[in-house]
């Protein structure tokens, strides 16, 4: 129970701690208490370390997974964030070459029709 989680050691020390109190303040218990709880005590030291150790393991491997969360986090929006930059280099780009021909045809039409006035005043001129 204790063994599977970060944060299991201090629950287990506190149980520990807890139960400790109720033993103390439970009558009755005989002149040998405290020398059989320190025994108790000391049984479990094994299993408290055991418990820290693989607390320990499971806080580092939490913690080294919330960084790899992080990282792949900033990746992901290092990703749209390029991505929105192409996009939107791309519609600028567009919109520049829209532009440009919009240019390109009111030129050919304003030179068409100057090139008919031009025309028309050479017609006119060889009529007269």
């Amino acid at each position: 129970l204790f063994r599977s989680r970060p944060g299991g050691y201090l629950l287990f020390m506190g149980d520990q701690k807890e139960m400790t109190e109720k033993y103390r303040m439970t009558p009755g218990k005989g002149v040998k208490a405290d020398e059989i709880l320190q025994e108790f005590t000391q049984s479990k030291e094994s299993v408290s370390q055991s418990i820290l150790q693989t607390d320990q393991n499971l806080t580092a491997k939490e913690a080294e997974l919330a960084e790899m969360k992080a990282k792949a986090e900033a990746a992901e929006r290092e990703r749209k964030l390029r991505e929105e930059m192409a996009a939107a280099a791309q519609r600028e780009l567009e919109e520049q070459q829209r532009q440009h021909e919009e240019h390109l045809r009111q030129v050919a039409q304003r030179l068409e029709e100057e090139r008919r006035r031009q025309q028309e005043e050479s017609e006119k001129i060889g009529r007269a």
